[in-house]
């Protein structure tokens, strides 16, 4: 942020807005530290309730043991209701309690995947955010500054927080689908009713579970509103910038850490899906279209914010063209003139002349400005979203090769 300007006599209007706008933006952020300033994922009043409890900011061990409480809140009381009525484990049942998949894809691996994307993806986005600032033109910075200062009130509201956990509260009322029971035997019901365990699962497990997910979605909501909001302030972009991307190859490396996000959605789908192909006679050839679902869904979720960059990159692309274009044209002009058109006159020896390397750098800058990309979408972000979202549905190829068949195969193909 720029130095503070004490107004004169004289100044104008729009200078004293200026100056206001820069000391409101300055007021949001001063109750923070200076790490949470350009926290957009990291933080609200879930972390601060958690901070008060010794288990905010900190070691990886703290992240541990939030995974401890998160799943000593869901899947453990669920695990002793089954057992107190016999359904965790009976043969009479085809779906035991301790044998769905969906349920424990969705508690103890999906929540815990959730919990840790939060202390993994923060440090790059404050990056991203950082980086940002030696983009931004110094007419800019107090306008950028007070982007950074509505994500976090966002991030910080305790009215959205608060509206989230309502909503998940209140959709096994007003969703029907969520209290159905399976159509085999299984630990939900006993008797045509519900067991314990599947109305603590519907009512206060699934209801932790939509809230932590509703709470990621605004989250991301949060810092996909701030990509586009910075795409619509004068970046300094240089065209000639090895990154193909006029200097926004890391959005994109920042970008790739939401692949946590895309497994976590992934291992949902794949329980339910295991549950269908183990208990229900499905097979994975029928079930192919969800997995191919999944990845186009994660694709166009996690790089369409992206394309907000793309008008500026296109003009920088195109005034580059037009800059280099015209750079380049003088120089051969002269070159030609000089090496070609004059070559009697001139004295000098060719080999080995410095000329004859900066022709070569003309045209190298002039390729590197036709290759400039007007979408920050590169092999690398492509293939991590495709390969988190696909991968958590490779165990369902046993389902179709056992696995000493599948060795077998591979065994074969190697050697």
């Amino acid at each position: 942020m720029s130095s503070e300007t004490k107004p004169t006599g004289d100044k104008s209007n729009s200078d004293l807005n200026s100056a206001n706008t820069e000391l409101s933006g300055a007021a949001v952020t001063s109750s923070l530290t200076d790490d949470d300033n350009d926290a957009i994922i990291h933080g609200g009043p879930l972390f601060r309730l958690l901070a008060k409890f010794g288990l905010g900011h900190g070691s990886g061990e703290r992240t541990a043991l939030v995974c401890l409480l998160f799943v000593s809140l869901t899947w453990l009381p669920m695990a002793i209701l089954a057992m107190v009525q016999n359904v965790a484990i009976n043969s009479s049942l085809k779906i035991p309690f301790f044998f769905d998949i969906s349920e424990m894809c969705r508690f103890l691996l999906c929540a815990p995947l959730l919990i840790v994307a939060e202390k993994v993806i923060e440090p790059w986005l404050r990056n991203v955010i950082q980086q940002f600032r030696a983009l931004i033109s110094s007419e800019d910075s107090a306008q950028f500054q007070k982007f950074i200062a509505s994500a976090v009130r966002g991030r910080e509201s305790l009215i959205v927080e608060m509206l989230l956990l309502l909503i998940a509260i209140l959709r096994p009322h007003l969703d029907s689908s969520i209290t159905q029971l399976h159509t085999v035997p299984s630990w939900q019901s006993i008797n045509g009713s519900f067991s314990y365990a599947q109305t603590y699962c519907t009512f206060v497990a699934k209801t932790l579970m939509g809230w932590l997910w509703l709470r990621w979605l605004w989250k991301y909501c949060l810092w996909s509103l701030l990509l586009v909001r910075i795409s619509t302030l004068n970046l300094r972009l240089i065209p000639t910038h090895p990154d193909d991307t006029g200097g926004l190859g890391f959005v994109a490396v920042g970008q790739t850490k939401f692949t946590i996000l895309i497994a976590a959605f992934s291992l949902l789908a794949v329980g339910a899906m295991a549950d269908d192909i183990v208990f229900q006679g499905a097979t994975l050839h029928a079930q192919r279209w969800i997995i191919v679902a999944v990845i186009c869904l994660a694709l166009v979720i996690f790089t369409t914010p992206l394309l907000a960059f793309s008008p500026k990159l296109a003009e920088c692309k195109r005034k580059g063209l037009l800059s280099y274009g015209k750079l380049a044209y003088e120089y051969v002009s002269a070159f030609d003139q000089k090496w070609i058109q004059n070559r009697q006159s001139c004295h000098e020896e060719i080999l080995g002349h410095a000329d004859i390397q900066s022709l070569a750098d003309v045209e190298g800058s002039y390729s590197i400005v036709q290759r400039m990309k007007i979408v920050i979408l590169d092999k690398d972000l492509l293939t991590s979203f495709i390969l988190a979202a696909a991968l958590p549905f490779a165990p369902l190829v046993l389902t179709v090769y056992p696995l000493d068949a599948l060795l077998e195969k591979v065994f074969r193909s190697v050697f």
